[in-house]
């Protein structure tokens, strides 16, 4: 996890949240502290449509993290809306 928070997200962080959505397949384990550290790389406003569903239904993540992305994802529609409806263009 380190190597991908080394690596940034410059585009989008769709590999980062496929990354971190198998390391928490793979290790049930973790607690849901120890879950939001592994979480702290992922930058929900990079991430794609389709990963912020898969994300917004991921039972493995932490409740703070689909929070989160679910958050993100109303902000986005809400912009699209406003400049789709009303023209704005900020």
């Amino acid at each position: 996890m380190s190597m991908a928070a080394a690596l940034g997200t410059h585009t989008n962080s769709d590999g980062i949240y496929w990354a971190i959505d198998r390391y928490l397949e793979k290790h049930a384990y973790l607690t849901e502290k120890e879950k939001e550290q592994v979480c702290r790389v992922l930058n929900s406003r990079k991430m794609s449509p389709e990963a912020c569903e898969h994300a917004a239904k991921n039972e493995r993540l932490p409740v703070r993290v689909i929070v989160q992305v679910l958050f993100i994802a109303q902000l986005q529609l809400r912009e699209t809306l406003t400049k789709g409806v009303w023209g704005y263009d900020d």
